[in-house]
């Protein structure tokens, strides 16, 4: 189950982050294809013609059972790799997403060579939140508690 972040957001913001991250059977990062991303693609599309991920790859987007090689092709080097023993990776992709000013977090998993599953995970950048269900606090009376002044 998907569950919203507990500070207040767009409703084109929760749309987005419930499609991405729980109903989503594929996934496509926000940033632009670079250059030797496209070099990537081809050459795993020429070496590889009867794959089932042609397509999402071809498309820059990642599906479960997608082997380590498509995942490169389709997105490219991660910004961090981490290795349990020969059978698990986890790979960490982050981008910007400029349009909702957000940055955004890709934590995908890998067991025995295949991708088992991802997270996303999203947060501001350079914005202040507010959270409009807290009650701001009492006033409280004021009180002179500053030197007094000799009067003349």
């Amino acid at each position: 189950m998907c569950r919203a972040p507990q500070r207040l957001l767009s409703v084109s913001g929760v749309l987005l982050l419930c499609i991405a991250a729980c109903a989503s059977s594929s996934l496509r990062r926000t940033q632009v294809v670079e250059p030797d991303l496209v070099n990537l693609r081809s050459e795993y599309l020429a070496q590889n013609p009867d794959s089932p991920y042609r397509e999402q790859v071809s498309r820059g987007e990642i599906v479960k059972g997608m082997d380590l090689y498509g995942v490169l092709a389709a997105w490219g080097p991660p910004q961090h790799r981490s290795q349990d023993g020969d059978e698990f990776q986890r790979w960490l992709y982050v981008d910007l997403d400029d349009a909702m000013n957000q940055q955004v977090g890709y934590a995908l998993e890998f067991e025995e060579g295949r991708l088992k599953s991802w997270d996303v995970h999203r947060s501001s950048v350079g914005l202040k939140t507010h959270d409009f269900t807290k009650q701001p606090p009492p006033p409280t009376p004021e009180t002179n508690q500053g030197k007094p002044v000799p009067s003349d």
